[in-house]
């Protein structure tokens, strides 16, 4: 009963207002049928003999007239409902085309390299790793996917770039609201993988400036209101840089309003790089060469600490857990479209329905009267 409660406090309503037309339908409505019962009671009594006419037809009654009137009054107040367009807002399923420009910044260090989802890369839309031979569940795979996946589809009609960093940043596309192209990017050859970004580490501020001059480029928003404008760094976290430099970068951020969402791939726990040989065989891990392998692990301190300094949001993708995020509403806020249940059918059908009764009321009578008529034969005609 509670949940069914609680659904009611979600309805909204378009068009609230006409509920107060159903006040002075209900008043005609009772009017209307007060001045019938009455006319049709003095008839009743005027045409002739009171216990004849009995025989033949119904005396009106008040208590039934009453209940007609009820009917028809909820009738009224249905179809008032029903015009005031109730719905339930449901989740949020799109971005508005034109509301966004949007930068999405992958981390290509060689600790995005990390194979720690390849037993759950299916979890994100990608391939059963172990049906594969080879590399399989990387880090940077699953950031692809995620882009691909649920990222594009929810921004369709807006504009996305693509930037790569490493040791430096480096625009892999810019602005564009074609995903074809981009697709290709993410999907063929390296474009967007590791290794793929001048230099070693992981200098964020090289990969946020880069994001930062994507959105800047091209810019022609004369005459019509600016989109928003929103970087989605992809990293397992980690910084070679300085401190200093960071917060250059994340005061230019706020300054120019720039939404940051930062989605942390791997997992909180070590875990080694493999190497592949070219025929995909594992041969061992970095460093290789009989050295100890170096491991690495989602740095959430790090990440969560970026994403409060600039105003942003912070979104772990564990291993095995696949994103329940609700991408349109992270992306766009109060910009986004919201999917409607229209309900008005409902009252509608409902006075419809007690119309149908008023209305058809008497037929169960004449069907019952019918079926008792004894059946008579017409007497032949006489004959001349």
């Amino acid at each position: 009963m509670s949940h069914l409660f609680g659904l009611f406090h979600q309805i909204l309503f378009q068009h609230p207002q006409y509920i107060w037309y159903a006040v002075p339908g209900m008043v005609l409505v009772v009017l209307f049928w007060l001045a019938s019962w009455r006319w049709r009671l003095r008839a009743f009594r005027q045409y002739g003999d009171e216990r004849l006419v009995s025989r033949f037809s119904t005396a009106p009654s008040l208590l039934k007239e009453w209940l007609i009137v009820a009917a028809f009054s909820l009738a009224v107040v249905l179809c008032a409902a029903a015009a005031t367009m109730p719905y339930l807002p449901t989740r949020p399923v799109a971005v508005p085309s034109g509301s966004l420009r949007v930068a999405a910044a992958f981390d290509s260090s060689i600790s995005m390299d990390s194979e720690d989802n390849r037993q759950n890369d299916q979890a994100f839309g990608g391939a059963d790793c172990s049906t594969v031979h080879g590399p399989c569940g990387s880090r940077m795979s699953i950031a692809r996917l995620i882009l691909r996946k649920q990222i594009m589809p929810a921004i369709t009609g807006n504009q996305l770039g693509l930037v790569v960093y490493s040791g430096d940043g480096t625009v892999k596309s810019y602005l564009n609201d074609d995903f074809a192209p981009l697709v290709t990017l993410l999907t063929a050859w390296r474009w967007v993988d590791v290794g793929s970004a001048p230099g070693t580490g992981s200098y964020v501020e090289t990969g946020l400036a880069s994001a930062l001059a994507v959105l800047d480029h091209d810019q022609n928003d004369a005459g019509k209101a600016a989109p928003g404008k929103v970087i989605i760094l992809f990293t397992d976290g980690g910084h070679d840089g300085t401190p200093a430099d960071l917060a250059k970068v994340v005061a230019q951020i706020r300054k120019q309003a720039v939404k940051l969402v930062i989605v942390g791939i791997g997992s909180p726990e070590p875990s080694a790089l493999p190497l592949y040989d070219d025929q995909g065989n594992l041969t061992g891990y970095f460093p290789g060469q009989g050295q100890p392998a170096l491991t690495s692990y989602r740095d959430d301190a790090f990440l969560q600490s970026l994403a409060d300094s600039a105003g942003g949001v912070y979104i772990k993708a564990s291993a095995g857990e696949p994103l329940s995020i609700n991408w349109p509403s992270v992306l766009a806020g109060s910009k986004v479209e919201i999917q409607q249940l229209q309900l008005y059918q409902y009252p509608l059908g409902a006075a419809m329905f007690f119309l149908a009764i008023v209305f058809l009321r008497a037929l169960p009578a004449r069907f019952l009267s019918f079926k008792g008529r004894p059946w008579r034969r017409s007497s032949p005609s006489q004959t001349r």
